[in-house]
């Protein structure tokens, strides 16, 4: 059941990337990448942004350069989980900004935006750890080092494949359509949520095997 659940997700994303294939990066239209975020320029220079953080107590009042603005001339994007992993390692070329990987909590001024910033982080490593371990990209790759639609690529296999394992984790392989398949469009919060969901069942799991184990152990020792 679970092989040919994945092999109806494959053809969508093998069909979508089909259409798509043998346009070069700079020739991709709008219409082909609309969804996710601008196309790379690379004639574009990515800036820094020289600002005072109200948040970095450590600063005294200093400016400091920032690969952002400030707010409110920038907030992290309310997107799906697809459009967040190309900001993530391709950045925004229209504004100027480099790949939001690189944002830390000093260049955000609000508490709120650290929180998002540290669940979109989680969530795009948890992404990337897939992606690296059924071999869509190497070790040692950068996503951002490749070109936007090989990138696209990566994060849907890996998006796939993440939905998997976390409903197996939490509802069993006989319960693969309990979730679905939404194509990259989860929110960052519902996939951090489900992030915390699936390590809990492992946890309850490993803790109830080994309480399975000591129990056998106690069995045994009683018959001797």
């Amino acid at each position: 059941m679970l092989s040919e659940f994945k092999s109806d997700i494959e053809k969508t994303v093998t069909s979508t990337f089909e259409k798509m294939r043998g346009v070069g990066d700079k020739e991709i239209s709008t219409e082909a990448v609309a969804d996710i975020g601008t196309v790379r320029d690379d004639s574009k220079i990515f800036e820094s942004f020289l600002w005072i953080n109200p948040r970095d107590k450590k600063g005294a009042g200093q400016p400091k350069f920032h690969p952002i603005r400030p707010y409110p001339e920038f907030e992290l994007p309310k997107v799906g989980c697809g459009n967040i992993w190309m900001l993530w390692h391709f950045g925004n070329a229209e504004k100027k900004y480099g790949p939001y990987c690189h944002i830390t909590c000093l260049d955000l001024c609000l508490k709120r935006e650290v929180v998002q910033l540290s669940k979109i982080r989680k969530v795009m490593d948890w992404l990337l750890d897939i992606a690296i371990s059924h071999n869509y990209i190497g070790q040692n790759e950068k996503v951002g080092k490749l070109s936007e639609l090989e990138g696209r690529r990566i994060f849907d296999l890996a998006y796939r494949d993440l939905n998997f394992l976390a409903i197996e984790e939490l509802f069993g392989e006989d319960n693969l359509n309990v979730a679905g398949y939404r194509y990259g469009n989860q929110a960052i919060a519902t996939l951090y949520d489900l992030k915390l969901k699936t390590e809990q069942t492992k946890k309850e799991n490993r803790k109830r095997t080994s309480e399975e184990v000591i129990t056998d152990e106690q069995e045994v020792y009683l018959c001797i």
